[in-house]
């Protein structure tokens, strides 16, 4: 997997930090290594989200084994607490 444009973030949904100024509390985003990113799809720890709305661009611009953000909205009800999903 080869990510041209910064690392992808990985957001863990269990896990809420207050950012300092906000009034809501969020999941603090943790970069992290393509090849990281890589490792924990192929062995399933991962979920691969392409963050694109339009579903044209996702067809284009997805990366080897991502899922929409359509699709992962569906998904959303069913997945654990603990599912680890990595957004680009």
């Amino acid at each position: 997997m080869h990510v041209e444009r910064g690392h992808p973030i990985r957001v863990i949904i269990e896990k809420n930090e207050t950012i300092e100024g906000s009034e809501n509390t969020m999941t603090e985003p943790i970069r992290i290594p393509a090849d990281e990113t890589h490792r924990n799809v192929m062995s399933g720890q991962a979920l691969l989200v392409c963050a694109y709305e339009d579903e044209d661009k996702f067809m284009r611009m997805h990366l080897q084994d991502a899922i929409s953000l359509q699709e992962f909205k569906t998904r959303l009800p069913a997945l654990s607490k603990d599912q680890e999903i990595i957004f680009y």
